[in-house]
């Protein structure tokens, strides 16, 4: 208890707190027209969502903020039987795009849990710092971004080096 009076029903409260949350999700602006952007480009990247929150919930925001079937997989730590940072995570997660880690550019607004966790176990990382926070110390790997709008030049200038060793035949 945090000193406050205990509200009467607390399961109702719960669920007035649940339906205000679930009314705010709406996805940034810069989101959508990325998507685009990428989708436009010769070699479109795969996408994918790799979140430690729960799948129902996951799954509910993205069909509400339109983006579930712009998704090829969402995998949480219900699919998973790990949480980010387990290197089993990100392993798993380009196995599941048909990818291997390498092939993978991890993008998020955690710096250690999408950006260096990611980068070692082997994928590329971009830290999508939406409120520019203090630069830290992290990875030379990863990469730091303010908006999405800045992925496909990123993405461009990271394939040659992303995708190394072309596959065995």
């Amino acid at each position: 208890r945090l000193g406050l009076p205990e509200p009467p029903d607390p399961d109702a409260a719960f669920a007035g707190f649940l339906t205000h949350y679930e009314s705010a999700w709406a996805a940034f602006a810069d989101v959508s027209e990325t998507l685009e952007a990428l989708a436009a480009l010769d070699d479109a990247p795969v996408l994918g969502v790799l979140t430690n929150g729960v799948a129902v919930q996951q799954e509910a925001k993205l069909r509400r903020i339109g983006l579930m079937d712009r998704m090829e997989v969402v995998l949480t730590p219900d699919t998973l039987g790990a949480f980010k940072p387990a290197p089993r995570c990100y392993h798993e997660a380009a196995a599941k795009l048909g990818l291997r880690p390498q092939e993978v550019l991890m993008v998020g607004d955690n710096l250690l849990l999408d950006a260096v966790a990611p980068t070692r176990a082997g994928m590329r990382g971009v830290w999508l710092d939406r409120y520019r926070a203090e630069p830290v110390a992290s990875s030379p790997a990863v990469t730091r971004i303010t908006t999405l709008r800045d992925l496909p030049d990123v993405l461009a200038a990271l394939s040659p080096r992303l995708l190394g060793p072309p596959r065995a035949a």
